[in-house]
């Protein structure tokens, strides 16, 4: 880890304090898979697409806002030389993956309902009545979700109706002129879809290993949440969405099915069976974005 003397401020656009981090990322640490570099024990800085970064650091900043939740605060973002970056602060703590083993059944369950205390305060937030129930992102913007698109924003959309019927045709178009078995099932299943949700401010991302704690010891009230992170795919979305995004990154590890049925016990995360099977059902018919 790399020491610096940098004071930091909660926002930054100063061309020279860019300049310092970017010099500064190829002597930080590499961590979270090496798009994030620890440049000191009070900053990071992520790079990538900056389209993507920035609605990363506007959801955070939304989040932070309203809510309690321990949101690493967002320094700055930038775009140079068509890189992203996004320079934020390093919230102490390590992955809920790796700990969660260790964890008491009691520790694992205090946890569970601390982050359903954080995913209900997400929930409470009104969206913006000038927003007109559209699903888009924290800023009313266009929208970053894996599950829809893995590669490119995708469109705000006014409705959920609109949103429906852009991601089917989505789908869709590989399939387009030579399959119009696969494309006449993904409109059948479209079919399905109930378009009268609620709008909700989603995190689309709560997997076990963007959660960090701090655990100092052997009790239930010894483990604290210190960070939930990688907002990049949040804003608002269908009430339903959090379940299926949530669902969708558990995959068959027995742990993280001891996780997902926790969840579920301690009200994180909603049943939604009829819509989440609807989606599951796009997955099977067009096979993997």
């Amino acid at each position: 880890m790399l020491d610096s003397s940098l004071s930091m401020p909660t926002a930054t656009h100063d061309e020279h304090l860019r300049a310092k981090y970017v010099a500064l990322l190829p002597h930080g640490t590499n961590i979270y898979g090496g798009r994030i570099s620890l440049l000191d024990d009070k900053t990071v800085v992520k790079t990538g697409e900056f389209s993507q970064l920035l609605l990363e650091a506007e959801a955070m900043r939304y989040a932070a806002k309203h809510t309690s939740i321990p949101i690493p605060v967002v320094y700055d973002v930038w775009n140079d030389d068509e890189k992203g970056y996004l320079a934020m602060e390093f919230k102490q703590g390590r992955s809920l993956q790796t700990i969660w083993p260790k964890l008491s059944p009691e520790q694992q369950r205090s946890v569970v309902r601390t982050l359903k205390g954080y995913v209900d305060q997400l929930r409470a937030i009104p969206q913006p009545s000038d927003f007109h129930g559209a699903i888009c992102s924290a800023l009313n913007g266009n929208i970053m979700d894996y599950a829809v698109d893995p590669d490119d924003l995708f469109p705000s959309c006014s409705s959920e109706t609109i949103f429906n019927d852009r991601r089917i045709a989505k789908y869709a178009e590989p399939f387009k002129p030579n399959d119009a078995i696969i494309v006449r099932q993904l409109k059948e299943a479209r079919s399905g879809l109930s378009e009268n949700h609620s709008v909700k401010f989603t995190h689309s991302d709560l997997a076990i290993w963007n959660i960090h704690v701090n655990v100092n010891g052997p009790h239930a009230d010894d483990v604290e949440i210190t960070a939930i992170l990688d907002w990049e795919q949040s804003g608002w979305r269908p009430e339903h969405w959090e379940t299926f995004k949530f669902l969708s990154g558990v995959g068959s590890n027995r742990r993280l099915k001891e996780w997902r049925a926790m969840a579920f016990e301690e009200g994180v995360i909603d049943s939604y069976s009829a819509e989440v099977g609807i989606e599951y059902e796009f997955r099977s018919i067009r096979g993997p974005l």
